[in-house]
């Protein structure tokens, strides 16, 4: 994972998704995954938020930020 964490034009994003028994993600983990980077780590409760309005217009942010590319409709 680490290789991707050089190279110049990636950007690794980690998420943590809850468990049936309402355990946390492992942070340190992600953050690992994330190469080292908090801002890249997110968590979540369940699968269907990964759907949820608020975190598809989270993700449209992150990855296709204004001005430089506009994502489609």
């Amino acid at each position: 994972l680490t290789y991707l964490c050089n190279a110049p034009n990636v950007d690794v994003s980690a998420i943590g998704i809850g468990d049936m028994f309402e355990q946390i993600e492992e942070n340190e983990s992600l953050k690992s995954i994330a190469c080292q980077k908090d801002d890249r780590v997110m968590g979540m409760r369940r699968f269907a938020d990964l759907v949820a309005e608020e975190f598809i217009d989270k993700i449209e942010t992150v990855l296709c930020p204004e001005p430089l590319i506009v994502c489609p409709n």
